[in-house]
């Protein structure tokens, strides 16, 4: 059996500065960057399965990534709505998390060269915020969040493959 874990911790910031105030973000003092995702960690375990198989496990976690929040809302004439933002990636989408499984045979129908993987991703199924945005309810009009996850669902798969060439492993 054999495996690993990485832990990595990350910070990035960004200022904006002007005189000018209108130019001005978050009143030019720092605020996380969209890239700021302070913690993640990755697990992966393998074991071999004699005498041609593998498994493997692996495990990710991330913090969500900072976005800036609608506070409030104004309707002016005509019925246009007027989103107004909190401070500058003040808020954080939810966690990022991921179990993934898989299943490797080699040499299913030939001495050397081929395998067949079975996988699943996304193993709990997990709605995995990519990121927030805001609509218009059709009822009040007022702008209310959406998560837009992608791949928020098991994915199951078969792979076959076949190496042309190259070493006699």
């Amino acid at each position: 059996m054999t495996g690993w874990l990485a832990y990595t911790y990350s910070r990035s910031f960004f200022t904006s500065q002007s005189g000018f105030s209108e130019e001005q973000i978050n009143q030019n003092e720092r605020f996380p960057s969209n890239y700021d995702k302070p913690h993640e960690v990755n697990f992966i375990l393998s074991r071999k399965m004699y005498p041609r198989g593998l498994f493997n496990f692996s495990v990710n976690y991330a913090t969500g990534r900072p976005v800036s929040a609608v506070s409030a809302s104004y309707i002016l004439n005509g019925g246009l709505v007027v989103p107004d933002y909190t401070n500058r990636n003040q808020y954080r989408i939810p966690d990022y998390f991921r179990v993934d499984l898989s299943y490797t045979v080699e040499k299913v129908f030939s001495k050397r060269g081929d395998s067949l993987n079975f996988s699943i991703y996304n193993l709990f199924g997990r709605k995995n915020a990519y990121s927030v945005f805001w609509q218009k309810d059709s009822d009040s009009q007022e702008l209310r969040p959406y998560r837009l996850a992608i791949l928020g669902s098991i994915f199951p798969s078969i792979t076959y493959s076949i190496k042309w060439g190259g070493s006699n492993e």
